[in-house]
């Protein structure tokens, strides 16, 4: 978009936040780093922070992404317009023009910089790397490439390196975005680290070893990109990085090394307050794993589709007041079969709700307490209790052709308000309440 002056392009971002509809302002959509700020050019302002997250339900349809995510989305990669006179229309100077990139660097001073071709075959350790706070880095859709020469002989060995790194051991930033590139067969194709307030958008990472890596990084997004082909690690993986949001991803296909089960899309390690919501995880073996004392995470509105026989769609375990609600889970085809939808091990306070269930199970065991599996629509699944689960209620479900299980030591059982068509009730001695 042309811009004539940066305060009219304020007033634009600004009619554009009233202007987004209830149901967004509902999931607390607002202002984002990176977002219409950092397009006009002033990424040297003060960071925006990012909301609370909602922890309430949408209206949005299970497994596909909100129509209006204005303030999540930020495809462009246009740059500022400016006057043949040195000056704008309203007598300001105008920004300066971004800082082209054309291979491996450091940045090390707040600005705009875009990618202005391709880094082919690029051996840095870490071809990208941002030091500086508010800084905004466009991919003009341009690729970093590793420089990885055995693939066509071995595709599973081993990639080094990081494709961009924002942040470091010894250095904090905030307010960094990067946008529309694609990184492909790197060791990490994206890290960020000791991060915060910051974006990935409309990125793309390509036959790495891990995809995204947010390491100490919190209250920033990942939205609106792609991981595929993940080789050996997570397509995504948070650690000890609290308050971030995953939107509108579409993080499919990574089952490549599915046989050790580490073909994982997303997974949360001691990472808390996280929101994941309205993504598409398909043809992995794994969906969302949430693990090592992550607690009070939200998986809301996503689409999963398992394609491994035995594979889990959402795993929570060791882990505290998450929550699972309004997704979608299904198999690949009708050959894959024994899928869990979610598992919940050794967690207390989880949440399963409102979601759409097909030819896939719940399972709560492992002295997992104070969990509910409420109002979902299971087809051809069982919700099974076992294994010393206690204080566990199964409500308001409808099941279609499957099955309710409590037993083998689970204790504190409550079952009740379900329809069931086709279905039964089976709960042994002493497990129901």
């Amino acid at each position: 978009m042309k811009r004539t002056s940066a305060i009219v392009l304020s007033a634009l971002a600004l009619a554009s936040v009233i202007a987004t509809d209830a149901l967004a302002a509902q999931a607390g959509l607002l202002s984002l780093p990176g977002g219409a700020a950092a397009d006009a050019g002033d990424a040297t302002t003060e960071p925006t922070a990012l909301t609370a997250h909602s922890a309430e339900a949408t209206d949005a349809p299970a497994g596909t992404p909100e129509a209006d995510r204005s303030d999540e989305t930020d495809d462009s990669d246009e740059t500022d317009a400016e006057s043949t006179d040195g000056e704008n229309s309203a007598g300001e100077t105008p920004a300066a023009e971004p800082v082209e990139i054309r291979s491996c660097t450091v940045i090390d001073s707040p600005g705009r910089y875009v990618l202005a071709a391709d880094v082919e075959d690029a051996g840095a350790d870490a071809c990208i790397r941002i030091v500086a706070s508010d800084v905004v880095l466009r991919g003009g859709g341009h690729a970093v490439d590793a420089a990885f020469d055995d693939r066509a002989a071995d595709p599973s060995a081993s990639r080094a390196g990081f494709g961009v790194v924002v942040g470091a051991e010894a250095e904090t930033v905030t307010n960094v975005t990067v946008a529309n590139l694609t990184a492909v067969d790197w060791g990490t194709g994206i890290k960020y680290e000791n991060a915060s307030e910051s974006a990935l958008r409309n990125v793309t990472v390509r036959s790495a070893d891990t995809g995204v890596l947010f390491y100490r990084t919190s209250d920033s997004v990942v939205a609106d990109s792609v991981v595929t082909d993940t080789r050996r690690g997570e397509a995504v993986l948070l650690v000890s990085s609290d308050r971030n949001r995953l939107v509108g991803n579409d993080v499919s296909g990574n089952d490549f090394d599915s046989f050790g089960g580490r073909a994982r899309g997303v997974v949360l390690r001691g990472s808390s307050g996280n929101e994941i919501r309205w993504n598409t995880l398909a043809e992995n073996n794994a969906g969302v794993h949430v693990e090592a004392a992550s607690d009070g995470n939200e998986i809301a509105g996503n689409g999963f589709e398992i394609s491994e026989m035995g594979g889990v769609a959402v795993r929570i375990a060791g882990s505290d007041g998450n929550a699972v609600r309004d997704n979608a889970f299904s198999v690949a085809g009708p050959g894959v079969s024994g899928v869990t939808a979610v598992e919940v091990v050794g967690s207390t306070g989880a949440v399963v709700e409102n979601n759409a269930l097909s030819a896939v199970d719940v399972t709560v065991s492992d002295s997992s307490t104070d969990v509910a599996v409420a109002d979902n629509e299971v087809a051809d699944g069982t919700i099974s209790v076992v294994r010393s689960a206690s204080d566990v209620s199964v409500t308001g479900n409808r099941i279609v052709d499957g099955r309710i299980y409590a037993g083998l030591g689970a204790t504190n059982v409550t079952v009740r308000d379900n329809d069931l068509v086709r279905s039964e009730v089976s709960v042994e001695d002493g497990a129901q309440s």
